[in-house]
């Protein structure tokens, strides 16, 4: 922040993101998340049962008593999970790469 703030001071420009990743998660497809989990070293059966984990989700719609059909859900971490943080954390951790 302080160097930040010494660019500012000495009149350059700066260039601010500002990123909410509060509803992020909800779109995290499944297959790339598992991706990088394994690019983590995170192999094997713990792999498998986060895979399992993830897999196998299905979600309606209910409005005025009316129903829709079941859809798989290929991404996002059910919510309250203690998993969903670290695994957000990883998945993000090279947000940084494409940035210049």
């Amino acid at each position: 922040m302080e160097e930040v703030t010494n660019y500012i001071d000495s009149g350059y420009p700066v260039d601010i993101i500002y990123l909410n990743s509060s509803k992020a998660f909800h779109k995290v497809p499944h297959e790339r998340l598992l991706h990088k989990l394994a690019a983590h070293d995170i192999r094997g059966e713990l792999l498998l049962w986060i895979e399992n984990w993830l897999s196998g989700r299905k979600q309606r719609v209910t409005l005025n008593g009316q129903c829709s059909s079941w859809k798989d859900v290929s991404s996002g971490v059910p919510q309250n999970s203690v998993l969903r943080p670290i695994l957000f954390l990883i998945y993000i951790n090279d947000i940084d790469v494409s940035v210049a």
